[in-house]
């Protein structure tokens, strides 16, 4: 159980945030329309509304029917349709929810859909405590699959890498050469240990 309590401290430690989400998540916008699987000008769109104490970050659709952002270029999916959603509490630089998703349709006509969602807190010890426990609905955590909502639901937690690096998680799924970590930059960087007897 101490690695699932420590996993929850740790997405809750994440939540103050030290640097701007929005030009964080809008650097990651931009980087995928220059890879052109999206318009130039969502990056421009990536806006923001606030409503009393809270600042809801998120992508103004061109199209009102549909807040999602239509996607191309990408070699595994068809008709895919990105979503980008966040709550902030405007006073303390405090996230309080995010949510960013690709929906899309396999060649073979599938559904398929991924998903990156962190709970939200603003009901102190509560809303982001959703599900049985901290293993099998994590504060912060990831769908893979058909739907969302296709059974068996599975929720695979994530570490507290924030949401502009979840951002590069989902995107490394499904946009090619879209890897903020290559293994050569990875293995450049560490320190080898003992273990690593094969390096």
């Amino acid at each position: 159980m101490t690695v699932w309590g420590t996993l929850y401290e740790q997405h809750r430690r994440m939540r103050p945030l030290s640097t701007d989400v929005a030009s964080s998540i809008r650097q990651r916008l931009l980087a995928l329309a220059e890879r052109k699987h999206c318009v130039r000008t969502i990056q421009g769109r990536f806006t923001r509304r606030d409503r009393g104490g809270l600042r809801e970050l998120y992508i103004q659709p061109e199209d009102a029917s549909d807040a999602r952002e239509p996607l191309s270029g990408l070699p595994s999916l068809a008709n895919a349709r990105l979503t980008v959603l966040a709550l902030l509490s405007r006073k303390i630089d405090h996230l309080h929810q995010f949510t960013a998703m690709i929906e899309g349709t396999a060649p073979a006509g599938l559904p398929w859909a991924a998903a990156v969602h962190l709970e939200d807190d603003r009901v102190p010890h509560e809303h982001d405590r959703r599900g049985g426990g901290a293993c099998s609905h994590a504060a912060f955590h990831c769908h893979v699959g058909p739907t969302l909502g296709h059974d068996p639901v599975v929720r695979v937690p994530l570490p507290a890498v924030g949401p502009a690096d979840a951002l590069d998680w989902l995107f490394s799924t499904v946009v090619p050469d879209w890897e903020p970590a290559p293994w050569p930059d990875v293995l450049a960087a560490r320190v080898p240990t003992v273990t690593d007897g094969h390096l």
